[in-house]
């Protein structure tokens, strides 16, 4: 995902996980498999954030195949 009204829609309708340092969104029941990451500020500078969803996009599709 990487439109702001599909975080959006997932942020309104959907069903929320969360552990210390990562909260995950999601639709239960949805055929679709898609995934967005969002990181904020409280992760770091805009490099390690892209740095950290970088590595949160490659570990899902590594363990979804």
């Amino acid at each position: 995902m990487k439109l702001h009204k599909e975080f959006q829609y997932i942020y309104r309708k959907g069903k929320n996980q969360h552990s210390n340092s990562v909260v995950l969104f999601f639709l239960p029941h949805n055929s679709v498999k898609k995934i967005g990451f969002t990181a904020t500020k409280k992760v770091g500078n805009a490099v390690k954030r892209n740095r950290a969803k970088r590595r949160l996009r490659a570990l899902f599709l590594n363990h979804s195949s």
